[in-house]
């Protein structure tokens, strides 16, 4: 059980995507696009869902970026930053410093699962609800 007690991007991505989740999930959406459309502010919901979404997807892909080796790209949306920088802070994706790592396959398949979820539940909020 000590692995879930390790704190680091990963685990902060995770938590986002929880609290994306539950917060679109929990919405009851049917009441609001009823009560919202005449007065003509569900646009304003939608962007606000988007926005949140989108934050929460960009900020798992610039890890998945600097997990990746493109390095280019990564310093192109945060600025110049060193190389030993940049190797803690992969270090810091994959839990390296602390007892149990985790594998650079896993942290992938777990960053691009989160972002499907996201993406799903923003569709779902969308078109489906």
């Amino acid at each position: 059980m000590e692995f879930f007690k390790q704190r680091g991007p990963l685990f902060n991505h995770f938590i986002a995507t929880l609290v994306c989740i539950s917060t679109i999930s929990s919405s009851p959406v049917h009441k609001l696009r009823v009560t919202l459309e005449p007065l003509g502010l569900w646009f304003d919901v939608w962007i606000f869902v988007f926005g949140f979404s989108a934050f929460i997807i960009a900020r798992m892909a610039y890890d998945l970026l600097l997990l990746n080796g493109f390095d280019g790209a990564w310093q192109y949306l945060y600025g110049p930053v060193s190389k030993e920088t940049r190797d803690d802070l992969r270090r810091m994706i994959l839990f390296e410093n602390s007892d149990y790592p985790v594998s650079k396959g896993f942290a992938n398949g777990a960053l691009i699962v989160m972002m499907l979820a996201v993406a799903a539940a923003f569709v779902w909020f969308t078109f489906l609800a």
